[in-house]
């Protein structure tokens, strides 16, 4: 335990800068949830290590616990709004995750993850290109509809069991597999309802590691405080925003660039591990 830092392990509060810090990625990781579809881990976790120093363990912790918190306020916003949610496809992307999550447990040892991270990189750089409409690839339809259950149920198992292999194999949350995952699969549902099905995915997952993070006692429940306060917040200011612009600048525009923006950080995960830095 560090004298500037005492909240790391005793569950103090955060203060001076660190509170700022705290408050504003909190801020950060709601208006991303909403405008993005994500639950906000892959922000928190590399932003509570890389810039507070905090051990990875708790951040995992901390992460979990401040998404569930998020995800749940945004998804009660959006219905408030009047968002329909298709429960079922939620239910089954759900559940598909889970069985990709033991998945990934299972085979985590046997995979190459630097190789894998460079495969999905470039699988996010030409997902990116199609949604944006770029390089003649032709715009991002789907393919299956909602009324045809027999097809649907099977590809949001595929794509459920994708974001939960792949969130503990490169570290990339499942909003990032799900969200166009959706836009390029399923034709007649919108874009925006399709981010608010993947915040809703998050919450039952979530709501697993929480339970085993606080029983573990990895928890730091005033920090998890400081982070969901602004971090709710900002999820309420960025369902509105999202609201306020067309689905298509969600899809084409804003989508894409965090896609790009999650290439930049998976090739610099495996610099360092090839350095050993």
């Amino acid at each position: 335990m560090t004298q500037d830092k005492p909240w790391v392990e005793s569950d103090a509060w955060p203060e001076g800068r660190y509170l700022a810090a705290y408050l504003g990625i909190g801020v950060l990781v709601g208006l991303a949830s909403a405008l993005l579809g994500i639950g906000g881990g892959v922000l928190i976790v590399p932003l509570l290590t890389g810039f507070l120093g905090v051990p990875i363990r708790r951040a995992v912790a901390i992460s979990i616990v401040t998404v569930l918190f998020i995800s749940f306020i945004g998804v009660a916003r959006e219905l408030q709004r009047g968002t329909t949610l298709p429960w079922l496809l939620v239910a089954i992307l759900a559940l598909g995750a889970q069985g990709g999550v033991w998945l990934g447990g299972k085979v985590h040892d046997r995979i190459s993850d630097r190789a894998l991270r460079h495969v999905f990189m470039v699988v996010l750089l030409l997902t990116a290109a199609k949604m944006a409409n770029l390089a003649g690839l032709g715009p991002a339809r789907g393919i299956i509809l909602l009324e045809d259950p027999v097809h649907w149920v099977a590809w949001a198992l595929v794509v459920g069991a994708l974001a939960g292999l792949l969130s503990v194999l490169v570290g990339i949350g499942g909003g990032v597999v799900v969200v166009p995952g959706m836009a390029l699969l399923i034709g007649d549902i919108d874009f925006r309802t399709i981010q608010v099905v993947s915040l809703a995915m998050i919450i039952p997952t979530s709501l697993t590691g929480a339970y085993v993070h606080a029983h573990r006692g990895n928890v730091l429940w005033r920090s998890v405080v400081t982070l969901s306060l602004p971090g709710c917040a900002g999820v309420l200011a960025g369902v509105a925003l999202a609201h306020s612009m067309p689905s298509s600048w969600l899809k084409e525009i804003v989508f894409p660039v965090f896609l790009c923006l999650m290439v930049i950080r998976l090739g610099w995960m495996s610099r360092r591990q090839a350095t050993g830095a």
